[in-house]
């Protein structure tokens, strides 16, 4: 069976989903009073809420309903395949597309990433039997800190001591989220958790 994403489909029959891990909120309130102390200008920057702070492992975008049973059978293969884990946060950020034109801004995984880079590897992969298609991009683990309407440059934004490395962060589930856009922001809930082996 091949699943597609189709725009055309009546909006009622689509949810916007990714998989992701979890951050513990002690973890994301840090990371987004981080954020909150580096990024000041909020007329062009936009914090990212605490309970929206997550580390992204497949974006899969407008899903038909009548998938979504087949989407979850793939995340608890791959999810059953790894061991429980910790990684850290490290204490210095990037950007994407550029430093010096940045849009996306974020915290680096640290300690960790191996095993975050092969849950990714596993989900890809299964997802792709059902016709899910691969990454063009190489893909980065990281966790999205705030969104800059237009490119800014990091260096105007000195970020020292802001942001400290955290550590042992466990990671026993992968999480299913539905996306909703609205007029202020994404709101994301759960809608199925895989437990690790």
């Amino acid at each position: 069976m091949t699943l597609t994403l189709q725009d055309s489909k009546p909006e009622e029959k689509l949810l916007r989903l990714f998989a992701a891990i979890k951050v513990p909120f002690e973890v994301s309130n840090r990371l987004n009073n981080a954020a909150g102390l580096i990024f000041n200008n909020r007329s062009i920057i936009k914090i990212i809420p605490a309970e929206n702070i997550h580390l992204t492992i497949k974006f899969l975008g407008n899903i038909e309903v009548d998938n979504i049973g087949s989407i979850e059978n793939a995340l608890n293969t791959a999810a059953r395949k790894t061991s429980k884990f910790s990684f850290n946060i490290k204490e210095n950020i990037g950007a994407f597309p550029s430093f010096t034109c940045a849009k996306i801004i974020f915290a680096y995984v640290g300690a960790g990433y191996n095993n975050i880079k092969n849950l990714f590897d596993l989900v890809e992969g299964n997802l792709e039997k059902i016709g899910i298609g691969k990454e063009s991009n190489k893909y980065k683990g990281h966790i999205t800190l705030a969104r800059a309407k237009e490119g800014i440059d990091i260096g105007d934004y000195p970020y020292n001591n802001a942001l400290i490395e955290l550590k042992n962060i466990n990671c026993s589930t992968l999480t299913l989220f539905e996306s909703v856009l609205g007029k202020t922001g994404p709101k994301y809930s759960i809608r199925k958790e895989f437990e690790f082996k």
